[in-house]
């Protein structure tokens, strides 16, 4: 018989999973559209992406429309 616990354990790792990869996917084509748009990243771009939060990430998704260059992008 399933424990009822384990099941709800599973579904939260899971999920986990299901959210960290969508955050990565979010960050991957950010980075793509800002290569795109602006030429090679920089190192610094790496690293802001590697350390974003969702918010961080979600402004910068709607900024990359309007910015006139990669840093306008990042201004907090």
């Amino acid at each position: 018989m399933l424990d009822i616990k384990e099941l709800l354990r599973d579904d939260e790792m899971v999920l986990e999973i299901a959210e960290e990869r969508a955050f990565n996917r979010a960050a991957r084509t950010l980075a793509r559209q800002l290569e795109r748009r602006f030429g090679p990243n920089p190192e610094w771009v790496t690293e802001r992406l590697a350390s974003a939060t969702e918010e961080h990430l979600t402004q910068w998704e709607d900024r990359i429309v309007t910015a006139s260059s990669r840093a306008e992008v990042f201004l907090d």
